[in-house]
């Protein structure tokens, strides 16, 4: 089975940085918001030869449960809707 992880570290990389900057700028600018991540059902739902997705889409919703934990004080939340694929 091949694995394409090359894109991989991009998704989880630009979830993590992107969500810091929009949270850096909130916090600044003194306006709490939403910030939402989409998700797919890859994080709890693993198909046969997306290993490399699923892991990343744990990461994903990892990183967005901690960061809603720590950002509570802040007035900002996050919200990850899991979004089914709809290609069989």
């Amino acid at each position: 089975m091949a694995v394409n992880t090359e894109k991989q570290p991009v998704n989880l990389n630009a979830v993590f940085f992107g969500t810091q900057a929009a949270i850096k700028a909130m916090v600044e600018a003194g306006h709490p918001r939403l910030i939402v991540v989409k998700s797919s059902l890859a994080a709890t739902h693993v198909r046969n030869g997306f290993a490399a997705y699923s892991a990343v889409e744990s990461g994903v919703c990892g990183s967005v449960l901690a960061a809603a934990d720590d950002l509570g004080c802040h007035n900002i939340q996050l919200n990850r809707p899991a979004m089914r694929s709809t290609v069989q």
